[in-house]
């Protein structure tokens, strides 16, 4: 017998060890390193590449050249937290929080409504902390998805 290879007891079926690309984190499970070192990259280009595009151009960044390189990085910033917040999720949970952030996005709607800014005369967005924020987006989702939950509930799983 193959040292690669090994007999399960609790299944006669043979089982093969294969090297894999993931590591093992004790909070983060399984980590496809692969796949995460080529987010990182493609997001370091996205702001490399959006810094040289406004480099130069001081009608848009108001003399400061790397005022588009910061928001790009704070928003970069932010998107791996969420990304690390949804890795360690446990998945029943989505559907626990899904009314409350249902909740949160009708809130958003409203608060366009009372302090909401016009951009691209579209009186849709919200800026918060400097940043521009349409609650609309994910509103729109946030009712999808609610919908479809509960048309699953009347009908119940599929066979």
């Amino acid at each position: 017998m193959s040292n690669r290879i090994q007999v399960s007891r609790a299944a006669s079926r043979p089982t093969r060890k294969t090297s894999s690309r993931r590591v093992s984190f004790p909070l983060w499970g399984d980590i496809d390193r692969i796949l995460l070192g080529a987010v990182v990259l493609l997001s370091l280009i996205g702001c490399v590449l959006i810094w040289s595009a406004t480099l130069e151009r001081d009608d848009l960044t108001g003399g400061d050249s790397r005022a588009f390189l910061v928001k790009q990085a704070v928003n970069l910033v932010i998107g791996l937290g969420l990304m690390a917040l949804v890795v360690l999720t446990d998945h029943r949970w989505v559907r626990i929080l899904a009314p409350i952030a249902y909740l949160f996005a009708i809130v958003g709607l409203l608060l366009v409504l009372v302090m909401g800014s016009t951009i691209n005369g579209s009186r849709s967005w919200l800026i918060i902390g400097g940043m521009s924020f349409q609650p609309s987006e994910p509103a729109a989702r946030r009712r999808r998805r609610h919908g479809a939950g509960r048309r699953r509930a009347q009908r119940g799983p599929l066979a």
